[in-house]
């Protein structure tokens, strides 16, 4: 596992040779932050103190008695491997209390983090059989070749903070991994109780359906790790052809030619183009939303035709054009 952490840390930080770069490692003092922080750790060998840290973020969704232990499992991590630790809260206050919010909060703690005490990359202890959990969930939405791409081993962690990176070097390892690597290393870890709460999908999911798919097929989080990557390079195609196909970004576009597209590509594209122009994310553009739209573009219909799409944008297919605009009627909201 250490000498897949170092090839992943190298390839995702662009750092194929010479000095390891500052990196902050997000450690819940779990086995699977416990263990990615073991392995980059033993990388870095005597720079370790000067190129890495943990970094504890604290929630308000346990009971203090389990942040405490949680605290303390990475405090005796850090003095362990003499690295620096410092810790942050994410509370929700009056935000809805959902896994959603927490990773929202998360994850702008830790780009606070990185911003003041000047890491460039963030790692995260995300695994092989996470990416597993992570595409059945697709399946289980119907989602198309951008939600088969699973977690991503690389992106900005905030579209604010431009130059620090969230890295996800343990991608090509399993969850039994880390357990074996902490059991080395003689370190302990701190159980999260949620990890047993079934009432959440994902972990109703890890520990049924996947569990029992892992006993009988050992290597399925990594053949789903490598499925993902190529959905990745999938989508990147798809990516080049919209973009081709799309000009101007803006609108408008000229039917005829968008009506040459395959299915999957002129879908592909009107997904992007909405992404950009409406308040909604991709996720809310589905392939059902958008069968009508696709549908009128390839017809031999020269009626004017128009889709309202989430309230906050018109698409409009004339018999020679495809644009999208503002919905005149839609009043946006913040909060």
């Amino acid at each position: 596992m250490v000498a897949s952490v170092a090839q992943r840390w190298r390839q995702l930080t662009h750092h194929r040779t010479g000095a390891l770069p500052r990196t902050l490692i997000a450690c819940s003092g779990g086995a699977d932050s416990s263990a990615l922080a073991i392995a980059m750790a033993v990388i870095a060998g005597d720079a370790a103190p000067k190129i890495l840290a943990l970094a504890h973020i604290r929630h308000d969704m346990r009971p203090d008695s389990e942040v405490e232990a949680d605290a303390n499992a990475v405090g005796a991590l850090s003095q362990s491997f003499g690295l620096p630790v410092m810790h942050a809260d994410a509370l929700a206050a009056d935000a809805p209390r959902t896994e959603a919010t927490y990773r929202k909060l998360r994850y702008a703690a830790l780009a606070q983090l990185a911003r003041a005490h000047g890491y460039a990359f963030v790692a995260t202890a995300h695994h092989a059989d996470d990416q597993l959990e992570s595409l059945l969930l697709a399946l289980t939405r119907g989602a198309g070749p951008a939600g088969l791409r699973g977690i991503a081993p690389r992106r900005l962690i905030d579209h604010a903070l431009p130059r620090i990176m969230l890295i996800r070097p343990m991608l090509g390892a399993s969850h039994a991994d880390a357990i074996q690597l902490c059991r080395d290393a003689n370190v302990d870890w701190s159980e999260d109780h949620t990890n047993v709460d079934v009432t959440r999908l994902r972990t109703a999911l890890r520990l049924g359906p996947v569990a029992e798919l892992l006993q009988l097929v050992p290597t399925a989080g990594a053949r789903a790790a490598h499925t993902a990557s190529l959905m990745r390079n999938v989508v990147r195609l798809l990516d080049s052809l919209a973009d081709d196909a799309f000009q101007p970004p803006a609108g408008p576009w000229s039917r005829n030619n968008l009506r040459t597209l395959p299915r999957i590509v002129l879908s592909h594209g009107l997904r992007r183009a909405l992404a950009h122009q409406s308040t909604r994310g991709h996720d809310r553009h589905t392939a059902r939303a958008l069968a009508p739209i696709t549908r009128a573009i390839r017809s031999n219909a020269g009626e004017t035709r128009t889709f309202n799409l989430a309230s906050d944008t018109v698409v409009t297919v004339t018999s020679d054009a495809v644009s999208i605009s503002a919905n005149p009627g839609h009043v946006a909201t913040t909060g």
